[in-house]
């Protein structure tokens, strides 16, 4: 029975190792990741709220309507 997968697909493979440091540097270690996933979900939030206000505007949904699509693509851009 023929694979769904390509020719040039191979298996992933993860290999997950446990760190070992003293409590001090595992106690910087999780506060530095703490920030940087604040960091991240706030640049997130931020690009989707910019995206949601792009979808709603009267000149996104105007250009939507057109049928060219090279005149389309180019009042999107």
């Amino acid at each position: 029975m023929p694979s769904n997968k390509s020719a040039q697909d191979k298996g992933t493979f993860v290999l997950t190792l446990p760190l070992i440091v003293e409590d001090q540097v595992s106690w910087r270690l999780a506060k530095a990741l703490d920030v940087s996933l604040k960091i991240y979900n706030a640049t997130l939030d931020t690009a989707r709220k910019a995206l949601q206000r792009m979808r709603e505007s009267v000149e996104w949904q105007e250009a939507l309507k057109i049928k060219d699509q090279k005149k389309r693509n180019e009042r999107l851009a």
